[in-house]
């Protein structure tokens, strides 16, 4: 257990090297405008997915580490009061730890939904920086074009190209 838990903190701090700046990043792009395209270096669905199984890991592929830890502290914690609950509901069946495990429960569903669907849009979100950070500066469209009239009888062809240049 130890081991695993380690390699999921590694993983996190490695992830942590791309310093995506989501916090930053959301008050410039909204995730609902984000489409999918080739080349975008994180998978929103690989992200909310692996925040369903651990929360946080999908914010920390998603380069917001930190972000990531938090999310499994708060897990951490709800899984500790659901324990503590439960430890006094089983002593005492009229103590209040009863209450205290079906907080923890409630929490532990809470945080996990939060994590997965924050993981989401942490993803989108970055993605969309990313794109605009490492934007090309010009489009080229380059269209033949024939056109075709006809003066005193005789038909007269037109050949060239357009070239549109985009910045």
């Amino acid at each position: 257990m130890k081991k695993y838990l380690l390699f999921i903190l590694g993983l996190m701090l490695l992830c942590n090297v791309v310093k995506a700046q989501y916090t930053v990043n959301k008050t410039k792009y909204d995730y609902r405008t984000y489409e999918y395209e080739v080349g975008d270096p994180y998978n929103p669905g690989v992200a909310g997915i692996t925040s369903v199984l651990i929360p946080g890991l999908g914010q920390a592929i998603s380069g917001e580490a930190g972000r990531g830890l938090g999310f499994l502290g708060g897990y951490a914690g709800c899984w500790l009061i659901f324990g503590m609950g439960w430890g006094e509901f089983e002593t005492s069946f009229y103590s209040k730890g009863g209450e205290l495990a079906l907080i923890g429960i409630l929490g532990i569903i809470i945080v996990d939904l939060w994590s997965a669907i924050d993981a989401v849009r942490v993803a989108k979100v970055n993605n969309l920086a990313w794109r605009d950070k490492h934007r090309t500066g010009i489009k080229i469209h380059i269209q033949s074009y024939v056109n075709h009239f006809q003066t005193n009888d005789k038909i007269n062809a037109r050949m060239g190209l357009r070239v549109k240049l985009l910045f």
